[in-house]
Order: structure tokens, then sequence, then C-alpha cells
């Protein structure tokens, strides 16, 4: 079995990363706004090319069946915790309004790739694992894009196609296109290359980022433990005692079972916090949801995957 203190050492540096990004917002190494441009490069430079590298070719991928059940489980799981989050809204004291809204799709959605893909490489390792977790996050992504802003804005503020068509998502679609042509052997080893440089620059410069969102949104923060305890109940316990037994019980190829394994553990993603900025939700408490689950996923990561991938024989 593969120890929690194994685990620990694994995350620690997401975490330290997290709060170096936190820390340079709070004494104003990097003011707020100084972040866009390199968030810009990170999803469409630096996140496409990690994907690519890791689509591109790969064996895994090849089974038009598991590819579809990888973003059937991506979006499925999200809408479940979704829902999951909407009907245990009131016991956190929210009603009707912005604020269950906000508590359902802040809940519901996982943080799916600058967390997952460091603790998934880590623990499991090979591209094929990765190149599965991009496919199953175009399905994560759909479910956001759709269901998550429709519960969040109502059907008179959805998105424009300019906002949904980003450029991971694009360079899983292409990915897989390619693998359907058989178009990976042609591309020449420099470009393979300058993608796993290009990509190398992914996970920790947006792990920073994200340390640098924390950053802002935690400064006058005052936790609500009513809120925070019910999401930490849905996001942490609830939602992936649900996901683990899906597993147990379905037949699920062991590369999709460790994706999944990993997803369950994840804290609440950031991205909910611009959305209900964005589209009419309640930033604060999507603030209550995401700081405190994503202090106690510290704990609760190695804990789960390590149990898990020993109870379901993935390691």
């Amino acid at each position: 079995m593969l120890s929690p203190g194994t685990l620990w050492t694994v995350i620690l540096p997401v975490f330290l990363l997290l709060l170096l990004g936190a820390g340079l917002r709070r004494f104003r190494v990097v003011p707020s706004g100084g972040d866009g441009p390199m968030m810009k490069l990170v999803v469409n430079l630096f996140m496409p090319a990690l994907i690519l590298e890791n689509v591109l070719g790969n064996p895994a991928l090849s089974e038009g069946r598991l590819v579809f059940v990888s973003i059937a489980l991506g979006a499925g799981f999200v809408c479940l915790a979704t829902t999951l989050g909407y009907l245990l809204g009131p016991i956190a004291g929210l009603r009707q309004g912005s604020g269950r809204r906000t508590f359902a799709v802040s809940g519901g959605i996982q943080n799916y790739g600058y967390l997952a893909i460091p603790v998934l490489a880590a623990v499991f390792g090979d591209s094929a694992n990765l190149g599965i977790l991009f496919v199953h996050n175009l399905g994560v992504e759909i479910a956001m894009w759709t269901v998550g802003v429709f519960l969040l804005a109502g059907s008179r503020n959805t998105p424009g196609w300019r906002i949904v068509v980003n450029g991971p998502l694009l360079a899983v679609v292409v990915g897989l296109v390619a693998n359907a042509f058989d178009l990976g052997p042609m591309l020449p080893g420099f470009v393979r290359e300058t993608m796993r440089m290009l990509g190398g620059c992914a996970i920790p410069i947006g792990i920073l980022l994200c340390g640098l969102t924390i950053g802002d949104v935690a400064r006058g923060w005052r936790p609500n433990l009513r809120v925070s305890l019910i999401a930490i109940g849905v996001r942490l316990a609830i939602v992936p005692a649900i996901m683990i037994s899906v597993l147990a019980l379905a037949t699920i190829p062991d590369p999709l079972a460790r994706v999944v394994v990993v997803q369950a553990a994840m804290p609440a993603g950031i991205f909910p916090i611009v959305m209900a900025r964005h589209f009419g939700g309640h930033p604060e408490t999507a603030i209550h949801v995401v700081l405190s689950t994503t202090l106690v996923s510290f704990v609760t990561i190695p804990l789960l995957v390590s149990w898990a991938a020993s109870f379901l024989g993935l390691l």
C-alpha cells in the first residue's frame, strides 16, 4: 500500500507553490492585475503543449470507448456533485438565490487540472495516465460551461463561444483527431521537444497563478463555519465515496480508474470564483468553498488516494 506519508511529500511542493503565490500577492511582489498576461500564456500556450505532448500517439487513447467513457465520467461526476451541492445547500444556510447556486457550482467542480496533474504524475506516472486525464477533463469542461454556467447565470446570460472554446479544449480535440488519423509519428522530434519544454512550464506557473488568486480572495476572508463544513462534507467526503463506489462496482479500465481516484480526492477548483463574479453568482460563497476544501485537502488527499488505490488494486 502506498503510504500517506509518501504522498504528503508528493503534494507538499504543490501546496508550497500555492503559498508562495499567495505570499507574492500579499507582499505585492506581483500586484493585482499583473498576472493576466502570464495566465494567457498558460492557457493558450503552456497547457496546450502539455496536453498535446501526452495525448498525441498515446496508445491508451486509441480505443474510442475509453475516450467516450472518460469524457462521460468527467461530465457526469461534475453534474452529480453540483446536484448534491444544490440539494444540501439549505443545510449550510443557503436557500433560494445566488448563494445556493454558487455553493452548488463551486463545490461541484473540483481542481481538475493544476493540482490533479502533479498528483497523478507523481503517484501513478507515465504519459498514458496523463493523456486520459486531459480527455476526462474535456468532460469536466463541458459540464462546467453548460450546467455550471446555466445554474449560475440562467438562460439569459450564457457565455459566447469565444469563452467556451479555449486552448486546452482545442488541444484535446486536435490530439484526438490526430490520433484517429495516426498523425503523431509524422511530428518531427524537435517539435516534440519544444512541446515538452513548453509543457514543463504549465504546472508550476499554473499553481503559482492559483496561489496569486488565493492571495487575492483570502484578503479579509472571514470563514463561515457552517458553509465550510458542508462544503468539506460534500466535496471531500460524499462525492469521493460515490466516485470510488462507482469504480468498485463498474468495469472501468485501470488507467481511467487512476484518474478518477485522483479527481475524487481533489478540493474545489478555483475557477468557480471567477465564474461567480462573471455570471451573477455569489463570490463570497465560492471563496468559502474553495479555501476551506483546499486547506483540508492537504490532509485528505494522501489518505484517500493511498487507500482507494490499494482498495481498487491500482498500484
